[in-house]
């Protein structure tokens, strides 16, 4: 019994073997930072858009409350779009970034002190996932898809992002979160609609969008295969596929630093 005992303490006392680092794989990114529209189908049924955002859900010919400071940002916006590689043990990943405005007032009650934020919601997917949506039929699909990890980072710029991000990321094969893809490559134009965001398989709850808890008449579009009959954004499809195929890299510290100023704010 004692020996089985001291066997049993030994397996036990056994050094846990580590997990591997993710680490950057080379300098190379690639970044979209203009060239992207956004369209919200409106309270009185027109179409309205904007340049990088999507604007708030209002009546198309409300023009004084676009301009106010709470819709300034819209429904949701873009800054830039950015991704890297990175190596964990010997598989590569990598790591999608949406760049992003947040605004608030220092003083709600009173609503005075307008403060605005940069963040960056990333996520952690393999070329399986890149090579999903590079496939997706010419007709409007919702993409459900695999993440190894997905997460907010606050007070961030372009050039300290994959910094912030390593700190942060930690690899899960079996990751409770997946990536909800809408792409509708249909236009004959060569122009494709998509939207994006972090959703929990069991409990449904919506990451990685200005506004996680948007309704239209008190229902979530969320995960549901309609969403882009009533909101989206608009890129030529050649620069989301060389984004998501990496052509045309550029390279770490390349690239101007984007002020939280220059981002779009205004409405068409």
């Amino acid at each position: 019994m004692f020996s089985v005992f001291v066997f049993l303490s030994t397996l036990n006392a056994q050094p846990r073997k580590p997990e591997p680092l993710i680490e950057p794989l080379g300098k190379k990114h690639v970044l979209i930072d203009k060239g992207i529209t956004g369209y919200m189908y409106s309270i009185d049924g027109q179409w309205i858009s904007a340049p990088m955002k999507i604007p708030a859900r209002l009546n198309s010919r409300d023009k004084q409350s676009f301009k106010l400071k709470e819709n300034l940002l819209g429904t949701d916006n873009i800054v830039a779009l950015y991704m890297h590689q990175v190596k964990y043990g010997d598989k590569k990943l990598y790591v999608l970034y949406k760049f992003y405005k947040v605004g608030y007032y220092k003083y709600q009650a009173t609503q005075k002190g307008w403060k605005e934020e940069l963040k960056a919601y990333y996520y952690v997917l393999d070329d399986d996932v890149l090579q999903a949506i590079l496939n997706a039929p010419k007709e409007d699909v919702m993409l459900k898809l695999k993440l190894y990890d997905s997460g907010l980072l606050s007070n961030v710029k372009i050039s300290n992002v994959q910094k912030k991000a390593l700190l942060q990321i930690r690899v899960k094969p079996e990751f409770d979160r997946q990536l909800i893809f809408h792409i509708d490559k249909s236009n004959g134009d060569g122009d494709v609609r998509f939207f994006f965001y972090s959703q929990h398989k069991i409990f449904k709850d919506t990451e990685g969008v200005l506004q996680p808890e948007f309704k239209i008449s008190g229902r979530s579009y969320f995960a549901q295969p309609v969403l882009l009959k009533f909101f989206y954004y608009q890129i030529a499809g050649e620069t989301l596929e060389n984004f998501l195929k990496m052509i045309n890299p550029k390279f770490k510290d390349e690239e101007p630093e984007l002020p939280l100023s220059d981002a779009n704010t205004g409405q068409d």
